[in-house]
């Protein structure tokens, strides 16, 4: 639901950081809870 705003926003050519710290936060809390596969 975080990350598709943030590419609707980067092809806008828009910068983010709020949003990319809320969805970093979001995807670690996820993964720590197994919910979110780990990043490569």
């Amino acid at each position: 639901m975080l990350r598709v705003p943030m590419q609707f926003a980067r092809v806008a050519g828009l910068d983010t950081p709020c949003l990319d710290t809320i969805t970093a936060l979001a995807v670690l809390q996820a993964q720590d809870k197994g919910l979110y596969p780990p990043s490569a």
